[in-house]
C-alpha cells in the first residue's frame, strides 16, 4: 500500500511517517507539509491512502495555515479519482488541533 499522509506539525509528521512505514502491507509512505508539496504528489503519484491534515499551509515556506488549503487537495484527489475512472482513494481526514 502507498500512502500519502498530509501533515505540517514539525514533529508528529516524521513520526507518524515511521510509524505508519511499520505496518504490515504499507510499502511507501509519502509525507507532505503543504497544499503545494501534496498537489505535486498527487498529479505525479498514485496513492492507495490519502491522510490528510486540513489546516495546512498553501507551501513550505508559508506560516500561516488554513482549511481551504486542506480542501483543495481533498478536491484534486476526488478530480484525479474521477478522472481515472477509478474508485475513490480512500481518505482520512483529522481535524485541526487549534
Amino acid at each position: 500500500m502507498k500512502i500519502l499522509f498530509v501533515e505540517d506539525h514539525l514533529t508528529f509528521g516524521p513520526s507518524m511517517t515511521s510509524l505508519l512505514k511499520q505496518v504490515p502491507g504499507v510499502a511507501d509512505v509519502h509525507l507532505c507539509r503543504s497544499r503545494a508539496r501534496a498537489m505535486e504528489a498527487l498529479q505525479t503519484e498514485f496513492y492507495d491512502l490519502l491522510i490528510l491534515d486540513l489546516s495546512i499551509p498553501a507551501d513550505d515556506e508559508d506560516l500561516e495555515v488554513a482549511p481551504e488549503n486542506g480542501h483543495a487537495v481533498f478536491y484534486e484527489r476526488d478530480r484525479k479519482s474521477t478522472r481515472l475512472n477509478s474508485s475513490h482513494i480512500p481518505l482520512s481526514r483529522m481535524p485541526s488541533s487549534a
